[in-house]
């Protein structure tokens, strides 16, 4: 692992204290009182976040990648990079949440990175506040200042809300607060956080929705028009608010309802930014593709074909049964290899045979489309929040079928199954169709599910002893004089 240097950013210098970050990029925060005091810079400004909070979900030191891939038995691997071996061993043990803990960059780089983005968007915004009738123009000599009002505001609720998924609890400031007083600000909790990050979302929509019409090109590769990431912006609600619960019982009472209503009104195609083998790229696809790095967890290839066990024989037990694929996305998606790189000294459940293919395009020059939110997502959220509520289920049934069929080839839902089957069909596609998309997906899907009972069973919850959240770095905590704790373990 690289060296980490840490770097005080101006606008969160006692909010955040100090920010982990790799030797290798240039991480100033660009919001200085030099690039601040003119206007022509903002959405420069802006648009380096874009970037930045990339990195905070889809690079390989997330927390919110790796880290809980392999807790979610969704992808495995022996190898200790990532804190992959030590967060998904059996029995599962707690976070390390030491400041000299090799791999306490899973935690600090999300966190940091967040609050980094939040710091550089709340100075501008705040400018904009204090300067109500300023003009801001592109290169076209077009106004731009709602334009950066709405992608600013979607920035805010974009970090808050993966603060809020990742982390127990934050400290929320936004651009009408005194960062001088932050350092006092009370904790959040997850919940009321995401309340807070939804509603920015919703502000920025009300934004967008009211000015003159726009696109947004600060995803590279893409330019987005205003509709469309209205659009994207709904569908961060929806997701949002459908996988922040902890556990089944919180589940059970999150608001399908609203789910559902945000869903409705979410994108129409797969959110896929472009790779520049650069500043651009994710590594969760990058390194999570390479067979090298990580398999598949045989918790997922066992609802894909019949005489699969749900984990690799721990006596090592060769050969495995012929796989019955019922799935076609076990040949399409992946492929079977017979060696198999890991160390059998750190667990033999840390073996799979399964490599994943679907993106190998990005392995090795990090170029092409890097998928982050399929449409099939913003189905599968519409399915289950009709389910949920009651709702259609002969809909449900035909959004499921778009990737249960089409692509994997299994039997057509018609609605009439329970509510249980068509439950399990969801989180099917979901461990599946989404594999590798958005960071942390597969382990929100299992956090919230019935816990696992020890089988294994593919659509069941966490492993007993699985962390369920973040806690903040023990380096913040230090800082605003908080005592150090953890979660996870047996």
């Amino acid at each position: 692992m690289k060296n980490l240097k840490f770097l005080i950013f101006a606008s969160l210098l006692i909010f955040a204290g100090a920010c982990a970050e790799l030797e290798t990029e240039n991480l100033n925060n660009p919001a200085t009182e030099s690039v601040l005091g003119n206007s022509q810079d903002w959405e420069g400004i802006i648009a380096s976040q874009y970037q930045r909070i990339w990195h905070g979900t889809q690079y390989f030191n997330s927390g919110l990648s790796f880290a809980m891939g392999t807790s979610a038995d969704a992808i495995t691997s022996s190898w200790g990079n990532f804190a992959m071996r030590d967060l998904s061993s059996e029995p599962r043990i707690a976070i390390n949440n030491s400041e000299t803990y090799n791999y306490i960059a899973v935690l600090e780089y999300p966190y940091y990175r967040f609050f980094s983005v939040i710091g550089g968007v709340n100075d501008v915004l705040k400018l904009m506040n204090e300067n109500p009738d300023i003009t801001i123009t592109d290169a076209n000599g077009d106004n731009i200042k709602d334009k950066l009002v709405a992608t600013g505001k979607f920035m805010q609720g974009y970090a808050y809300g993966y603060l809020a998924l990742g982390f127990d609890k934050a400290q929320f400031i936004d651009e009408t607060m005194d960062p001088s007083e932050a350092r006092d600000l009370p904790f959040d909790d997850y919940a009321t956080l995401m309340g807070k990050a939804i509603g920015k979302i919703e502000e920025a929509i009300s934004v967008a929705s009211s000015s003159p019409d726009f696109s947004v090109g600060y995803w590279n590769g893409l330019n987005v028009p205003k509709a469309d990431f209205i659009a994207l912006m709904r569908t961060f609600q929806a997701r949002f608010l459908a996988y922040n619960a902890r556990n089944d019982a919180e589940n059970q009472q999150t608001n399908w309802g609203q789910v559902l209503s945000f869903a409705e009104e979410g994108i129409q195609a797969d959110f896929a930014p472009v790779g520049d083998g650069g500043s651009w790229w994710d590594a969760y696809k990058y390194y999570g593709g390479e067979a090298g790095w990580t398999r598949i967890d045989y918790r997922v290839i066992s609802a894909m074909a019949e005489n699969t066990p749900s984990r690799f024989p721990t006596d090592n037990s060769h050969p495995l049964p012929e796989p019955t694929a019922i799935d076609n996305r076990l040949t399409t998606d992946m492929q079977y290899l017979e060696a198999i790189p890991f160390r059998s000294d750190r667990g033999l459940y840390h073996y799979s045979h399964y490599d994943y293919t679907r993106y190998d395009y990005h392995y090795p020059g990090a170029t092409g489309p890097m998928p982050f939110i399929l449409k099939a997502e913003n189905d599968l959220l519409i399915a289950e929040a009709l389910v949920r509520t009651g709702g259609d289920k002969a809909r449900a049934a035909s959004l499921i079928n778009n990737t249960r069929v089409e692509r994997g080839g299994l039997e057509a839902l018609t609605g009439g199954e329970s509510n249980g089957d068509m439950i399990n069909a969801i989180l099917h596609e979901r461990y599946v169709e989404l594999m590798m998309t958005g960071a942390g997906v597969p382990f929100f899907d299992r956090r919230r599910s019935p816990d696992d009972d020890g089988s294994f069973a593919p659509y069941s919850g966490l492993q007993a002893g699985t962390f369920r959240q973040l806690p903040i770095p023990a380096r913040e905590l230090n800082v605003l004089g908080e005592a150090t704790y953890t979660f996870g373990g047996n």
